[in-house]
């Protein structure tokens, strides 16, 4: 098999694989919300946390558009990274946070879908959003640790690169 057939099936994988488990996080607490009803809400305590679990699910889509997009920059750059075993970096480090990052958005999504049904009819099921929020910060934590292994990566690349600009006297 060619070198890059073998890349491009491993990126496929792992794409898909990350892709499966965003959904299936996603996908559990989305029924799980579903089936149960939760107590009426008649006290302020839980539209506060309402409130900042809003603040948080916003926070966390901005980053996972801004890292999306970031992603995307560095993948059609014209100007390629200039490491060794580039073609590794983008199959390990383009399809997997995306499909992660996707995951985390499409949660968010959701949080905000939940939130507006539960505003127009009752509070009752309030703890549910806490679930959708706990899925999102998952999925967008390890699409994190897999931008952040990249950076790492280019980072070191880089200055094991970099001629020495010190003299010795």
């Amino acid at each position: 098999m060619r070198p890059g057939l073998i890349r491009l099936v491993i990126a496929v994988l792992l794409t898909v694989s990350c892709g499966v488990y965003a959904y299936h996080r996603v996908a559990v607490t989305r029924a799980r919300y579903q089936i149960k009803p939760g107590p009426a809400v008649t006290e302020k305590g839980p539209l506060r946390a309402i409130e900042e679990m809003s603040k948080q699910n916003d926070l966390f889509l901005n980053w996972a558009v801004l890292l999306l997009a970031g992603s995307l920059g560095l993948l059609v750059t014209k100007e390629p990274l200039r490491i060794r075993g580039v073609q590794w970096a983008y199959v390990l480090f383009a399809g997997p946070p995306a499909a992660l990052l996707l995951g985390s958005s499409w949660s968010g999504w959701l949080f905000k879908a939940r939130l507006t049904y539960l505003l127009a009819n009752s509070l009752e099921d309030w703890r549910s959003l806490n679930d959708l929020l706990a899925a999102q910060a998952r999925l967008f934590l390890w699409a994190l640790v897999v931008l952040s292994l990249l950076g790492a990566w280019i980072v070191i690349e880089r200055v094991s690169r970099a001629p020495a600009d010190r003299e010795v006297t």
